[in-house]
């Protein structure tokens, strides 16, 4: 009796250790498939971001290639009007908002002296900052020491003493490379720029250059062009820079094409004006 007890208890025992292990495999293949759940979970959620960001990325473009053809068709009798207002359009069902500006409405990021640059530069940053950027400017283009230097492009700005990404990307929207005028078209420049245009001045400048519904006055010319897509789970910009020829053969030429986030977005001019 006492082996077969015996027996009985090493055989009990070995039943409880296998219902053990068991147990504890069952708890590692539910730890490992509750792992593989939430990685697939988490990669079907970044998938489709990742698709969602193409999608609207793809549907900016398209805004581009809308605000072209709206601006270059000599038969559209409706242009968009090119001073920095905002158009909402509808493309594949999807919300799309359009901006597109003149380069002639912009200040000449090369005209000396620039009194206007000035008066930008302190309404979008601190009075010293403003200081130390715009005699930066000035020396650079004035021809003091050497021949005058031209800017080719605005982020070459960034190099310049008191410049700071905040203050370039406010005034980034308002100055211009592309402009030869010694003052921007007041019918073609954006609300904010309009209000520094007209600081200290005893009367409105004439709006009559600003181009009617149907004016031929867009089919050529530089524009900037921003295309957001209104998704707010995978939104996306486009800014580019377009020269319209008005030539039929080869219809517009691309200066700059950048994809925009929220941050750089800024407008000072118009919270200046408000």
């Amino acid at each position: 009796m006492t082996r077969l007890a015996s027996i009985w208890e090493h055989a009990a025992s070995a039943r409880g250790s296998a219902l053990v292990a068991v147990i504890l495999t069952l708890l590692v293949v539910a730890a490992i498939t509750g792992g593989l759940i939430t990685q697939t979970r988490t990669d079907l959620i970044l998938s489709r971001t990742l698709e969602l960001g193409i999608e609207n990325e793809l549907l900016a473009e398209g805004g581009i290639a809308f605000a072209i053809l709206n601006l270059s068709d000599p038969d559209n009798n409706a242009p968009f009007i090119p001073d920095g207002r905002t158009f909402s359009v509808t493309v594949d069902g999807k919300g799309l908002s359009l901006q597109v500006q003149s380069e002639a409405g912009k200040i000449n990021l090369n005209q000396s002296p620039n009194p206007l640059l000035n008066r930008l530069l302190r309404a979008c940053g601190g009075e010293g900052q403003a200081e130390l950027l715009g005699k930066a400017i000035e020396a650079h283009v004035a021809a003091k020491d050497g021949p005058a230097k031209t800017f080719l492009t605005v982020d070459e700005l960034k190099r310049l003493p008191g410049a700071s990404a905040e203050l370039i990307a406010a005034i980034e929207p308002y100055v211009s490379v592309y402009n030869f005028r010694a003052e921007p078209d007041f019918g073609l420049a954006p609300e904010g720029l309009k209000a520094l245009i007209t600081e200290g001045q005893s009367r409105t400048p004439s709006d009559t250059l600003a181009p009617p519904a149907g004016a031929n006055s867009n089919r050529s010319g530089i524009f900037t062009i921003m295309a957001s897509a209104l998704d707010s789970g995978g939104g996306a910009s486009i800014r580019t820079i377009i020269y319209l020829t008005g030539d039929k053969r080869e219809p517009y030429y691309v200066f700059d094409w950048r994809r925009v986030t929220s941050h750089e977005r800024v407008a000072c001019g118009e919270a200046q004006a408000q």
